[in-house]
């Protein structure tokens, strides 16, 4: 609902009141969109330099106005081979321009990398704050009441949440595993160990083998984490810790 022009007009009115950290979202994949359109998109955010930059793939979602669109065979979708052409530039042309590439679809500048994704890609205890605000607190999820009248009066009764779920082990292992492997340093074999009580490979062994066997992972000493190929193949490899 925004132009290229009123784009750049809200990121020149955000410097200039001091922000000094700004992440942009960029999305390819998108119907109609061909590699010199991308290739320029880069470019053009490159030269604007913002801190944080986000790549993602277009995924077509049940229940949208795209997916009817879909249905009807209304979209020129790029080719699925295109669409990795696309992801494999943006990464090789961020890095050159100095940005980090330090989770599946995420660059920053060295510095800048963003605490709250981490925090939540790490399944570390976060708080959320507001009405509708998620929360992940020791080991159970909680959400705030999204309608407001009902938050403020749950903020006077001393009683703000509308769902909570308390995580069992096998959750709390799977959700590690596949979130911990967006980043692209992988998973720690001690942190592991630390946070459930076991080595990985004790629980993941047979997984870890096979996925290690397909060039989907790596392992060393002290990490696991995907390959060039298990990047393009990432949910293949997260499906394996759902089971």
């Amino acid at each position: 609902i925004h132009s290229l022009n009123d784009f750049l007009e809200s990121y020149k009115a955000a410097r200039r009141v001091g922000f000094n950290n700004i992440n942009i979202d960029l999305m390819f994949g998108i119907p109609d969109q061909n590699m010199e359109d991308w290739s320029e998109t880069i470019k053009k955010v490159i030269e604007i330099n913002p801190e944080h930059i986000s790549c993602y793939s277009l995924i077509i979602e049940d229940g949208t106005p795209f997916k009817k669109l879909y249905e009807e065979n209304k979209l020129n979708l790029v080719a699925e081979d295109t669409e990795r052409d696309m992801y494999h530039f943006a990464i090789n042309k961020l890095k050159q321009a100095g940005y980090l590439h330090y989770e599946i679809s995420n660059f920053s500048r060295i510095g800048f990398e963003c605490k709250h994704n981490i925090t939540y890609w790490r399944l570390k205890d976060y708080l959320g704050v507001g009405a509708g605000a998620h929360s992940f607190v020791n080991n159970k999820r909680f959400s705030n009441f999204k309608n407001l009248s009902q938050y403020i009066n749950g903020v006077r009764e001393n009683n703000i949440i509308e769902e909570s779920t308390i995580q069992r082990q096998n959750d709390l292992l799977s959700e590690y595993m596949f979130l911990g492997l967006r980043m692209i340093e992988g998973i720690s074999k001690k942190d592991f160990k630390k946070r459930f009580g076991e080595d990985i490979k004790i629980i993941y062994g047979n997984e870890i083998r096979d996925l290690i066997q397909k060039g989907l992972i790596n392992e060393n000493k002290n990490d696991i984490v995907l390959t060039p190929k298990g990047i393009d193949f990432s949910n293949q490899v997260f499906v394996e810790f759902l089971k």
